[in-house]
């Protein structure tokens, strides 16, 4: 019995064996041998013990694969097993070549920067170094400690942080006193230039108003007699007063006293004619109304004749009185003219005084503005300085051990200070490569950049790692070009690659990818990927031969030399 168990563990180890070299799937192996293996108890020990063994094989392999790899094969090994720093979306792309219109050369960066004292006020004192903890090319995460200042150094720093702090509340307390005063000082001034606007306002009113209405009143009496004279002139054109006084009508009447005259005259010279025949009493009646007509025709003839009078009378008074007004006309139009001349000056001058108190007026709101604006930019100062050196008090209290802190992760570039030194105003504490994101420099061609923006998003492949990392456009030089040909001008622009656990180190060849994308399945891939196919089918046929090799040796367990046989004629099967 003990030998058939022997037997069956040897068969089972030439398949585990024949698996290794074909690159066979161990689960694989286990699943076949246990789908045509029966249930005994001794071999599923065997088959325990043999799986707990490989898979510390492949363990220690991996752990020693690790260890004796080189830089470029351990970034890779890590970008496998998973990283915080920002990769590229499409990574299952990388199966086949990746190719973009324009590639840019470059190298992989850490940027530079100093560390300052984090203490204000501290140049006028004195500070020495009791302790230095760092160096040049330490690495330091967040917290670790750089230096410590003397007790007594944080001592004197102190006391004189709070002789800055009984200053400025000194000056900010005389500030506030002098902006009061000054601000009633300069609402003051604004109030009487204010007020000595709007009484420029009410005297030009008043003024233009006075000279508008004399001009006016002169308007309306120019109207006035300019409509008189036309009134006399319309009257003596068209004989208004002959007909006025009934000079036609007078006329009339005495040629009518005249015909009647006549006619009696002419009878009674008929009647004397004829005597004989006539009365005495006809003819004294005829000569009667002789006399009568004769007074009546020379009444009329006198009337008449005053009219005449009386109308020329008037026509020249007309007349005369027509080249008054012609002549007053004349007067009131050139006391017209230069009034508005006149007007016009003073109206200038009125305006021109009003224009000036209303600029003084604005001029006073604009300093009483100003005034008030550099009041409270000395008062807020004076507040702020208060703030400032209350402030660093509380950081003092806080740093009280004097120990300073690294605020990030960096990598030292340089630590100029030693034990004993005093810390010098014009020095950084240190130089550090910030080692929270990596810069990669890269020209760029004039055709290109024009399309670049500040914060634009680029995919950079970096040598040694599978993956692409995203990274973003940080800065750009378009003020000086960099000349390569007589026609091929490029600009230096800087790509940011952020990171969270620091896997990107500077000194690596970086390619910045633009343009089109262009994906191409090359030969190696295809070679690669019909390897593939053909270890699949190797690996298939393989668990088939082992599915047969572990139902052999079930098959003869009574017979030790068959199944050794079997198993061996199994192995050679496989290779």
């Amino acid at each position: 019995m003990r030998k058939i168990q022997r037997n069956r563990i040897l068969a089972i180890g030439a398949i585990l064996m024949a698996a290794t070299i074909n690159n066979l799937n161990l689960s694989s192996i286990v699943y076949a041998q246990q789908e045509s293996s029966s249930t005994e108890n001794d071999n599923t020990e065997v088959q325990n013990s043999t799986e707990n063994k490989s898979e510390a094989t492949d363990e220690s392999s991996a752990q020693e694969s690790r260890e004796s790899s080189t830089p470029e094969e351990t970034s890779e090994q890590i970008n496998q097993e998973g990283s915080n720093v920002q990769v590229d979306s499409f990574q299952s792309q990388e199966a086949s070549t990746i190719s973009y219109e324009i590639q840019l050369e470059g190298e992989t960066k850490l940027e530079r920067k100093q560390l300052e004292f984090p203490l204000d006020g501290w140049e006028n004192v004195k500070l020495e170094i009791e302790e230095v903890y760092v160096k040049k090319g330490n690495i330091l995460k967040e917290g670790d400690p750089i230096l410590k200042i003397s007790s007594e150094s944080m001592q004197k720093l102190l006391e004189y942080c709070d002789n800055q702090i009984d200053a400025a509340q000194a000056d900010a307390e005389e500030k506030e006193v002098n902006y009061e005063l000054q601000k009633r000082n300069a609402e003051y001034e604004k109030e009487q230039a204010k007020q000595n606007g709007e009484l420029a306002a009410s005297v030009r009113d008043t003024q233009l108003q006075s000279l508008q209405t004399t001009t006016t009143d002169l308007a309306t009496q120019i109207e006035q007699i300019t409509l008189q004279i036309e009134d006399y002139k319309k009257a003596l054109e068209n004989n208004t007063y002959y007909e006025e006084y009934g000079i036609m009508d007078m006329a009339e009447t005495v040629e009518d006293s005249k015909r009647l005259m006549e006619n009696a005259q002419k009878m009674l010279s008929e009647a004397q004619a004829g005597s004989q025949n006539i009365d005495s009493a006809t003819l004294e009646l005829l000569q009667s109304m002789v006399a009568q007509t004769e007074n009546s025709y020379r009444l009329m003839q006198k009337q008449y004749e005053k009219l005449l009078f009386d109308y020329g009378r008037k026509v020249s008074e007309a007349q005369t009185e027509r080249n008054k007004l012609q002549d007053t006309l004349r007067s009131l139009q050139e006391e017209y003219n230069e009034k508005q001349e006149d007007d016009e000056s003073l109206s200038v001058e009125v305006n021109k005084e009003y224009d000036r108190a209303i600029l003084l007026a604005d001029q006073a709101e604009e300093r009483y503005n100003i005034a008030i604006e550099v009041l409270d930019e000395e008062r807020n100062e004076a507040k702020e300085n208060v703030q400032k050196w209350e402030k660093a008090r509380d950081e003092l209290y806080e740093m009280e051990d004097g120990i300073i802190y690294a605020e990030q992760d960096m990598i030292v570039s340089s630590f100029p200070y030693h034990n004993g030194d005093e810390i010098k105003k014009e020095k950084s504490l240190l130089s550090y490569d910030d080692t929270a994101s990596v810069l990669v420099d890269v020209n760029v061609p004039q055709a290109e950049i024009i399309n670049w923006n500040i914060g634009d998003t680029v995919k950079v492949r970096v040598k040694g790692y599978d993956q692409l990392f995203s990274g973003t456009v940080s800065s750009m030089n378009l003020k000086q070009a960099v000349q390569k040909d007589a026609d091929k001008v490029e600009y230096t622009a800087t790509i940011r690659i952020e990171q969270q656990e620091q896997q990107l180190r500077g000194g690596l060849d970086a390619t910045v990818l633009c343009g089109t994308i262009i994906t191409i399945l090359d030969q190696e891939t295809e070679e690669a990927l019909q390897s593939s196919n053909s270890n699949e089918d190797a690996s298939q046929s393989n668990t088939e031969h082992s599915s047969e090799a572990i139902s052999s040796v079930e098959v003869l367990q009574d017979s030790t030399e068959s199944s050794t046989e079997l198993s061996t004629e199994s192995l050679g099967g496989t290779q």
